[in-house]
C-alpha cells in the first residue's frame, strides 16, 4: 500500500509543475530565509505598507513549520527534486490513515483506508504550495495511529522496559503536537481538545501521559514562537499576523461574489477595500492584524444572515470540492463532486461499524472521540475561514477509514459465497 502511494505520488510531482516561486506566503518566507536569512514575507500583495505605495515586510505573516520546512529544501535539494519535496509528507499521512485502520479493524481495513486514501484525485494531485495542510494532517494522524495503536494492544506490563517504551511514545507524541502546532492553528484546537478529553475520560485512563505530553508539546511550541513574535515585533504574540485579515476576508462583503466568481474568497482590491487598507496602513502588522479581526466580528454583528449565507455557501464547496470559478460541468468539478459524494456518502455509514464496535473496545471508543472532536472543529474553521478542500484534510482521513469499513462489510460477503463456489 506504501509502495503504492510512493509510485503515485512520484508520478503526480513528475507530471505536474511545481512552481516554488509562486505567490504564497510560504514561499516566500522560505526563499527570503535561503536568499537573505530572514523570515519575512515581502511583497504580500494584501500587505498593507505595500497597497499604500511603499514596503514593509510582514515578519510573523506565517506560523514556521512550512517556511522552514521548504527552506530546507531549497537549501539542500537540487532543483529537479524539488518537485518531489511533498511526497514523504503525502505518503506519512496515508500511512497513518492505514495505520490507524490497522488497529481498530485489522489488516483489512487499514489496507483499504490506505488505498482509498492514495487513490483520492485530491491526495494525488494537491498542489506544492498547500502542503501546510498535509504536513499539520500527517503530523496529526500519526499521533492518532499513535494513541488509537497504544489503546488496541492493551498492554498493561508494569516492567521498568514497557513504562520506558510507553513513556518515550508519549514524549514523541509530544514532539509530534509541537510540530503540528507550528504548522496550523487548527492543529493546535484540534490536538488541544483531543488532549483534554484523554485526560479527562476515564476510559482513556492509559492515555492519560499521552495527553499531557500533547498539551506539553503545544505550550512549547507556542511560547517559543511568542517569544520569538516578542524579540523581532516587540510583542508576545502567539499566533500569525494573518489570523484576523483570513476572517475578515472570509465573511467580508466580497467573500461569496468572489467565491462565486473565481471560486476563492479573496479579491482584496484597493477600489473595493482601500479604505482599509488606508486604514492599518501606518499600524504595526499584529495591529494590524487586530484591525481587521474587529472589522470581521462588526460585519458580522450588522449582517450576521449575509455572513450565515457565505458560510454556508463556503461548507458546501469545501465538502463538495467543486471550483466555482469553473463550469459544474467541467471534468475537474465532475470528478470532485462523485469522488467527495462517495467518500461522504460511504464515509457515514461506515460509522454505524464504529458505533457498534465502540461500545466494548476502547480503540474504537477512541476513534469515535477522535472523528466527533476533528469534524466539529473543522466544520467550524469551514464555516468561519477560506473554502476548499484543504482546509478539511484533516478530518477527511475520517471519511477514508468509513468507506473502507463500507467496502470490506461488501466485500467479505462475496468473497465467502467466492469460496464456498
Amino acid at each position: 500500500m506504501a509502495l503504492g502511494c510512493v509510485l503515485l505520488q512520484l508520478a503526480s510531482a513528475t507530471l505536474q509543475t511545481r512552481d516554488y516561486s509562486s505567490p504564497n506566503a510560504a514561499t516566500m518566507i522560505a526563499r527570503a530565509l535561503v536568499d537573505r536569512g530572514e523570515f519575512a514575507a515581502h511583497a504580500w500583495p494584501r500587505n498593507a505598507k505595500t497597497a499604500s505605495g511603499g514596503e514593509e515586510p510582514l515578519r510573523a505573516f506565517h506560523l514556521p513549520a512550512e517556511p522552514l520546512l521548504l527552506a530546507t529544501g531549497l537549501r539542500v535539494l537540487p532543483p529537479a527534486l524539488l518537485p518531489y519535496l511533498h511526497v514523504p509528507i503525502t505518503v506519512l499521512f496515508v500511512t497513518a490513515v492505514a495505520a490507524t485502520g490497522f488497529w481498530i479493524g485489522g489488516r483489512a481495513l487499514g489496507l483499504a483506508a490506505g488505498a482509498i486514501a492514495s487513490l483520492d484525485p485530491f491526495v494525488i494531485a494537491h498542489g506544492a504550495v498547500w502542503d501546510d495542510t498535509f504536513l499539520a494532517a500527517a503530523l496529526e494522524w500519526t499521533i492518532f495511529a499513535g494513541l488509537v495503536g497504544t489503546l488496541a494492544a492493551g498492554r498493561t506490563e508494569l516492567t521498568r522496559e514497557a513504562s520506558a517504551r510507553r513513556a518515550g511514545l508519549f514524549a514523541l507524541l509530544g514532539v509530534l503536537a509541537g510540530l503540528a502546532a507550528m504548522t496550523r492553528s487548527s492543529s493546535q484546537a484540534i490536538l488541544g481538545v483531543v488532549a483534554l478529553g484523554l485526560i479527562a475520560r476515564p476510559v482513556f485512563r492509559p492515555l492519560r501521559g499521552a495527553g499531557w505530553a500533547i498539551l506539553l508539546g503545544i505550550a512549547i511550541s507556542v511560547a517559543a514562537w511568542g517569544a520569538r513574535n516578542h524579540r523581532v515585533l516587540g510583542e508576545f504574540h502567539v499566533g500569525s499576523s494573518h489570523d484576523g485579515i483570513t476572517l475578515f476576508e472570509s465573511n467580508y462583503a466580497t467573500a461569496r461574489p468572489s467565491l462565486l466568481r473565481t471560486g476563492v474568497v479573496e479579491i482584496y482590491t484597493l477600489d473595493e477595500l482601500g479604505v482599509h487598507f488606508g486604514a492599518v496602513a501606518p499600524m504595526r502588522e499584529f495591529d494590524a492584524d487586530r484591525y481587521f479581526r474587529r472589522q470581521a466580528i462588526a460585519y458580522a454583528k450588522d449582517r450576521p444572515l449575509d455572513v450565515l449565507a457565505t458560510a454556508v455557501l463556503k461548507l458546501a464547496v469545501s465538502l463538495t470540492g467543486v471550483h466555482l470559478g469553473q463550469p459544474l460541468t467541467s471534468l475537474r468539478n465532475m470528478i470532485a463532486l462523485a469522488v467527495n459524494a462517495v467518500l461522504i456518502l460511504a464515509g457515514a455509514y461506515g460509522w454505524r461499524r464504529w458505533r457498534s464496535d465502540s461500545r466494548e473496545r476502547p480503540a474504537s471508543q477512541l476513534v469515535v472521540f477522535l472523528c466527533v472532536v476533528a469534524a466539529t472543529l473543522t466544520c467550524l474553521g469551514l464555516l468561519a475561514g477560506p473554502a476548499g478542500m484543504r482546509y478539511r484534510v484533516d478530518a477527511t482521513g475520517f471519511l477514508y477509514l468509513g468507506a473502507a469499513a463500507v467496502f470490506i462489510s461488501f466485500a467479505r460477503p462475496r468473497m465467502a459465497t467466492h469460496r464456498r463456489a
